[in-house]
C-alpha cells in the first residue's frame, strides 16, 4: 500500500538494534544504502561482531553511507559500583575504541563512514540522538 524507494533505504538501530544494524552492514551491506547505528552493543558475545569485521572491506559496500553515534557518559559515574560493574564499564570503553578503529580503517579504504561521540550522553540518552539522523530524508 505504500511505495518504497528501494534505492533510498536506511537501517537504524540503537543498542542491540545497533548491533543488528552493524551486523547487517558487515554481512549484507547492499541491503540498505544508509546505516545509522546508535551506540551498538558491540561488547556482546565478547565482541564477536567486531571480530567478524576483520574480513570486511569498504569495497564490499560501494555507495553505502554509515553513521555510528556513540555515548560517552557513564550513567553511574560518581557512584559506588561493584567490581563487576566497573569491569563492564571498562569493557564497553574498550569496545567503543575498537569500533572507532574499525571506522578509521574503513574510511581509509574509501567508505563513507563516520563516527560521532556524545561525551555528555549516556547509552539511554543516545536513543533519540541517533534516531534523528535516520529520519532525515536523503535525496540524491
Amino acid at each position: 500500500r505504500v511505495s518504497i524507494d528501494t534505492d533510498q533505504q536506511t537501517l537504524w538501530g540503537h543498542s542491540y538494534g545497533g548491533l543488528f544494524a552493524l551486523y547487517t552492514l558487515l554481512k549484507h551491506p547492499a541491503s540498505f544504502q544508509r546505516y545509522v547505528i546508535g551506540d551498538p552493543s558491540v561488547h556482546w558475545y565478547d565482541g564477536a561482531v567486531l571480530q567478524s569485521a576483520t574480513n570486511f572491506h569498504a569495497a564490499q559496500a560501494p555507495g553505502v553511507s554509515v553513521q555510528i553515534l556513540m555515548a560517552g557518559a557513564d550513567r553511574n559515574a560518581g557512584t559506588q559500583r561493584s567490581a563487576a560493574a566497573a569491569s563492564r564499564a571498562t569493557a564497553v570503553t574498550t569496545y567503543r575504541e575498537k569500533t572507532r578503529q574499525l571506522v578509521s580503517r574503513l574510511a581509509a579504504e574509501g567508505m563513507d563512514i563516520t563516527v560521532a561521540s556524545f561525551p555528555d550522553q549516556h547509552h539511554g540518552q543516545l536513543f533519540a540522538t541517533s534516531l534523528y539522523p535516520a529520519l532525515r530524508i536523503q535525496r540524491r
